[in-house]
């Protein structure tokens, strides 16, 4: 934060947001060196394979399940309360469960 910016809360439960086209991707939190996102999966959805070439991405599984898969070869399974960080430069997808949404 920024010297004119203030300490801040956002309640994640009351940020969900489904949908039943495709995954949901919120920024809920930014400051000049770190933004939040919230994605919300509705069964089935995914992000696709991407990367992000200069900085980590940390998840952090609010409600529900599903796999990360990394560089094609790894998968971690995930569910509510894990959190998982994924090193910059390395090819990653995230694919919500069958049976329920998760955040």
């Amino acid at each position: 934060m920024s010297d004119n910016d203030g300490a801040r809360s956002v309640n994640v439960t009351e940020a969900v947001n489904f949908s039943p086209h495709a995954r949901t991707n919120q920024e809920i939190m930014a400051t000049g060196n770190l933004v939040t996102r919230m994605n919300c999966y509705e069964p089935g959805q995914s992000t696709p394979q991407h990367m992000h070439p200069d900085e980590d991405e940390t998840l952090y599984v609010v409600e529900g399940s599903g796999s990360v898969t990394v560089e094609g070869d790894e998968t971690l399974a995930i569910r509510t309360g894990d959190l998982i960080c994924l090193p910059a430069g390395r090819f990653h997808r995230i694919d919500a469960g069958l049976t329920a949404a998760w955040s």
